[in-house]
C-alpha cells in the first residue's frame, strides 16, 4: 500500500514549485509519469513502522532539534570556529567563554531531561512502557546577556520525537530501510531535517582488488592518483551511502557528493556524468523511479504523490521527504557499475587537486601556479584531496603558503616544493598522510622542524 506522509517540507516544496510552474523545462514527460507512478503504486513497494527498537527505548525518544543545531553552528561561527577535524581541540578561551560554555552544557543536559520526561510520559499513555530513563537536571535558568546579543537566545535543544523505520523494496527484491529522525550527538551543528535519514553504505574495502582495479580504470583514474584515492576514500562511505539530514541536504555515495540547497551540486554532476556516458543505464537506474537530470546538473523528482515534476531545490526537499527516491540513490550505488564510474570520474575532476591554481599574494608580489608544483608526493596530494572532500575547498592553503614565503624568503613559486613537508603538516586535516607508508613522501629537509596539526582550520563547512 503506497504510504502518503504530508509535511512543511511538502507543503513548502508544494507553494514553491506551483509559483515556479511553467518556467521550467519539463523532465519527465506524461509517459515517464505514468511507468514511474505505476511502479511505485504495487503493493508492497514502501512501508512505514515504528522504531525497531521500540521495546528498548519506546515509541516516543529523545532527539536533537534541527533548529538547536542551527543555532550551535551560529555560536562556532561567532566564535570564529569552522568546520574542525576531530583530531583538533579548540584553543584557549576568554573567561565569558567559559561562563557561556558551561551554561551552554547545562542547558543542553537540561533540554534533554525535560525531553525525556515527555517522551516517557507519551511511552506510558501509548504502549504502557515507562521508558526512557529519567535523570534530575537542573535548570541553569537564562541565557547569557552577552551570548544572547552575540547569537540570540537559543531554541530547545531536545524533543521527544517518534522515530519511523522505512523500508523500500524494490522488483529485483532489493530491500533497503532507515530510521527516521537520526540520533545525533547532543552539540551536533549540522543536522537539519528530522525527515531525515542516512546509511553508511557497503565499505569500499568489501570490494575485491580487481573490481576496485575495474572501476578506476573505467573512471580513468591510474598511477598515483589511483593511490591517492584509495587512501582518502577510506575515510567516506561506500558507493551507496546516502544522508538526507544534514546541510548537504541530499548527500550519495563514497564521498558524499551532496546536491546541497541548490539542488545540484556535485550529486548533480554525477547523475549528469552517467546520463551522458550511459543513457541506457541512468534510466535504467534514475529516470523509470522518477529522478534525472538537466543538462546544467540540476537534480529533478517526481512527487509521486501530486505527480508533479521538482527541480532544484525543491527536488532536494523532495527527495529528503519521499524515503522512495533516496532508495533509487542507495540502489544505484550498490548495483549499478554505471553509477560507480561516474561517482569515480566526477571525484576526480572535482576533488582531485593537482591541478588546480593557486594565486599566492606576498609583500606586493603574486606567486602563482598549479598545486602540481608543490606538493609532489602522493601523502601531500592526499592531504589536500582530504580537506577538498570533507569541506569543499583547499583553505587554508593561502594563509599557509603566505607563512612559508615570508618564513623562508621565497621569491618564486617553484620554491614551495622544498617546503612541502612543512606545507604538508600545515595542512593536516582528518589523517596524518606523512605516516601513511603506502604513499610516496615529501623529502625531508634538515631545516624543517614544522610538522603541527593545521593552526588555520576553514571557516564554514562543505
Amino acid at each position: 500500500m503506497t504510504v502518503r506522509v504530508f509535511t512543511t517540507i511538502s507543503l513548502l516544496a508544494l507553494v514553491a514549485s506551483q509559483a515556479t510552474a511553467g518556467t521550467m523545462k519539463r523532465m519527465f514527460s506524461e509517459d515517464d509519469v505514468s511507468r514511474t507512478v505505476q511502479f511505485w503504486s504495487q503493493p508492497g513497494r514502501y512501508q512505514v513502522a515504528p522504531p525497531l527498537n521500540v521495546q528498548q527505548q519506546g515509541l516516543w525518544q529523545v532527539r536533537l532539534t534541527p533548529e538547536g543545531s542551527t543555532w550551535l553552528r551560529r555560536y562556532s561561527n561567532a566564535r570564529g570556529l569552522g568546520k574542525t577535524p576531530p583530531n583538533l581541540t579548540v584553543g584557549a578561551q576568554s573567561s565569558a567563554q567559559v561562563a557561556w560554555e558551561q551554561w551552554l552544557t547545562a542547558k543542553v543536559a537540561f533540554d534533554r531531561a525535560q525531553a525525556a520526561l515527555a517522551a516517557r510520559k507519551l511511552n506510558v499513555e501509548q504502549i504502557g512502557r515507562e521508558v526512557p530513563g529519567l535523570t534530575a537536571v537542573t535548570d541553569p535558568g537564562p541565557v547569557p546577556v552577552e551570548l544572547a546579543n552575540l547569537v540570540g537566545a537559543p531554541p530547545p535543544f531536545a524533543e521527544a520525537a517518534s522515530p519511523k523505520l522505512h523500508t523500500v523494496i524494490f522488483e529485483d527484491g532489493q530491500r533497503y530501510a532507515w530510521h527516521d529522525h537520526p540520533d545525533m550527538r547532543p552539540r551536533y551543528e549540522y543536522y537539519r531535517f528530522r525527515e531525515g535519514v542516512m546509511d553508511g553504505g557497503t565499505p569500499m574495502r568489501t570490494l575485491t582488488g580487481f573490481e576496485v582495479s575495474e572501476l578506476l580504470t573505467r573512471a580513468g583514474i591510474d598511477g598515483s592518483a589511483r593511490k591517492v584515492f584509495a587512501s582518502v576514500s577510506l575515510l567516506e562511505g561506500g558507493f551507496d551511502s546516502i544522508n538526507t539530514y544534514d546541510t548537504g541536504f541530499v548527500s550519495v555515495g563514497f564521498i558524499q557528493f551532496a546536491c546541497l540547497t541548490a539542488g545540484a551540486g556535485s550529486l548533480g554532476q554525477v547523475m549528469l556524468r552517467q546520463k551522458q556516458d550511459d543513457p541506457v543505464s541512468f534510466d535504467r537506474d534514475f529516470k523509470k523511479y522518477g529522478l534525472d537530470v538537466t543538462p546544467g546538473g540540476v537534480i529533478c523528482a517526481l512527487d509521486l504523490e501530486t505527480q508533479q515534476e521538482r527541480q532544484g531545490a525543491e527536488a532536494a526537499r523532495q527527495i529528503i521527504l519521499d524515503k522512495r527516491l533516496i532508495a533509487v540513490f542507495q540502489r544505484a550505488g550498490r548495483v549499478s557499475t554505471a553509477n560507480r564510474v561516474a561517482q569515480l570520474a566526477v571525484a576526480k575532476s572535482e576533488y582531485y587537486p593537482i591541478n588546480d591554481s593557486l594565486l599566492i599574494p606576498v609583500d606586493g608580489r603574486v606567486l602563482s601556479g598549479k598545486v602540481g608544483q608543490i606538493f609532489r608526493s602522493e601523502a601531500g596530494l592526499a592531504t589536500l584531496m582530504d580537506r577538498k572532500v570533507n569541506t569543499g575547498k583547499l583553505d587554508p592553503i593561502l594563509t599557509v603558503l603566505q607563512r612559508v614565503a615570508r618564513e623562508n624568503k621565497l621569491e618564486r613559486f617553484e620554491q614551495f616544493a622544498d617546503h612541502e613537508r612543512q606545507i604538508v603538516g600545515l595542512m593536516r586535516w582528518r589523517k596524518n598522510y606523512l605516516e601513511d607508508s603506502t604513499l610516496t613522501q615529501p623529502a625531508q629537509k634538515p631545516d624543517t622542524n614544522s610538522q603541527s596539526q593545521p593552526s588555520f582550520p576553514p571557516r564554514t563547512p562543505r
